[in-house]
């Protein structure tokens, strides 16, 4: 249980630092239409917590293991379940996604650095090994 709240912390952060907890788009609206509405996850939520709670008594724990190998078994073969979406995926690309938008490339200053914008030693790149103050004591 730790470690949930380990994860969900990190996505809260992450999503907070992005600035994509809020708006349309942003995590807490997304969580809402999946969470909420017609073909919503609860249905699933609740089917599978009712099977693996049937594990939980000794004498229904093997119908509960086969009714979960049955659920396991129809995502799967089902027409638009697991198989169908790992085929997709390795199919060839589809007409939207075969010629992208050209997307703008990063301002690039020719020796492989990364640009840094205002740097107050006046050297506008990133370089790993010449990093102000790093090797040298007075900076």
């Amino acid at each position: 249980m730790p470690l949930a709240f380990i994860f969900i912390g990190i996505l809260l952060i992450v999503s907070g630092i992005k600035n994509t907890l809020t708006g349309p788009n942003g995590l807490g609206a997304t969580l809402a239409n999946d969470l909420t509405g017609a073909g919503s996850f609860w249905y699933w939520i609740v089917g599978l917590g009712s099977v693996g709670a049937l594990g939980y008594n000794d004498d229904l724990k093997p119908i509960s293991r086969a009714m979960l190998m049955l659920i396991l078994v129809v995502f799967v073969v089902s027409n638009n379940g697991v198989w169908k979406k790992f085929q997709d995926a390795f199919a060839a690309p589809s007409a939207s996604n075969a010629n992208p938008a050209p997307s703008t490339p990063a301002p690039s200053t020719g020796n492989g650095f990364l640009p840094i914008p205002n740097s107050p030693s006046g050297n506008n790149t990133f370089d790993l090994f010449n990093i102000p103050g790093l090797l040298s004591p007075g900076g």
